[in-house]
């Protein structure tokens, strides 16, 4: 049996880019470990390093713990079998965009996408 949590797949739009969020059970969202480097044009190993940096614990302060979990991905009726990925709280893609921003065009896109969004609401 599974004890990965499901969750609905649902499409946000940072500034001009589109990325997947995962919405589970409790209203939280989640997005992919692989979703968060590639849409910075890096790998995902990338930000698996990311997890193990004393920057994330700089960004997010030292008392801050890792949180990976498993999600499925609700079928929407056209595919076959449920989807499993790496589930990254939002705080940790932030915190791994935020630093990424100085060295990626990408990442400081996104991040001017979430300052943007976040003064106009």
């Amino acid at each position: 049996m599974s004890d990965a949590v499901t969750a609905t797949r649902a499409p946000i739009q940072i500034g001009s880019i589109t990325v997947d969020g995962f919405m589970l059970p409790d209203g939280f969202y989640r997005m992919s470990l692989s979703q968060v480097a590639e849409s910075v044009d890096l790998t995902a190993r990338n930000a698996f390093d990311f997890l193990k940096t004393k920057a994330l614990k700089r960004l997010l302060g030292e008392d801050y713990t890792v949180s990976i979990s498993q999600v499925e991905i609700s079928p929407d009726g056209q595919s076959r079998g449920q989807s499993r990925f790496d589930a990254l709280p939002l705080e940790i893609v932030s915190a791994y965009w935020l630093w990424q921003a100085h060295r990626n065009k990408k990442a400081l896109s996104l991040c001017m996408g979430l300052i943007t969004e976040s003064l106009e609401r």
